[in-house]
């Protein structure tokens, strides 16, 4: 899964997350220490051909983005016990969702992001699914969506109580490629 450079000429490497990555993503992604670290128990223990799949993007060891595949509907639903488990019950099998798409920001526009996209939609095939779809509030990855061949069928606008913290103020935009 590697083989792109960044635009400085960097080797780009895409590969499934692994336990001990969590230090790594604290420094791309939002949430706690504690949910990033929760997140990838959960998505290394649920990583599965047509299940879920997890990538991470290195530069020069450094974990600098990450991106999810699983099926439509599919999303993770935590118990009383606190644990987190798949919820699979009301899946599309041909249908996936490319989610939790983030570049770390002194990485962005650099071709991390579209390594990670390349790698989620060849998975994707892999699986055989039909179809991929994303959505997004943020208008640079909506633009990298559209480049990447992904085609808009609709928007919502923002919750009132995320507006403030949307860029913007934009609307969920919602995509599809079809594989």
């Amino acid at each position: 899964m590697s083989g792109e450079r960044t635009r400085l000429g960097q080797a780009i490497v895409v590969r499934p997350i692994r336990p001990g990555d969590q230090a790594g993503l604290r420094g791309c992604k939002g949430g706690t220490p504690e949910q990033v670290d929760q997140q990838v128990r959960w998505t290394v223990s649920e990583r599965g051909p047509g299940v879920l799949e997890h990538l991470v993007a290195e530069i020069t060891g450094q974990l600098v983005g990450t991106a999810m595949l699983m099926l439509k509907g599919a999303h993770a639903s935590v118990g009383t016990d606190g644990q987190i488990d798949l919820c699979r019950k009301r899946v599309d099998p041909r249908v996936g969702r490319l989610d939790d798409w983030v570049v770390a920001g002194d990485h962005q526009r650099q071709g991390v992001g579209s390594t990670l996209a390349h790698a989620v939609i060849a998975e994707a095939r892999a699986w055989g699914l039909a179809r991929l779809e994303t959505s997004t509030e943020n208008p640079a990855a909506a633009a990298a969506m559209r480049k990447l061949g992904f085609i808009e069928y609709g928007q919502l606008p923002v919750l009132a109580k995320h507006s403030d913290t949307s860029p913007g103020g934009q609307h969920e935009v919602h995509f599809y490629m079809d594989l």
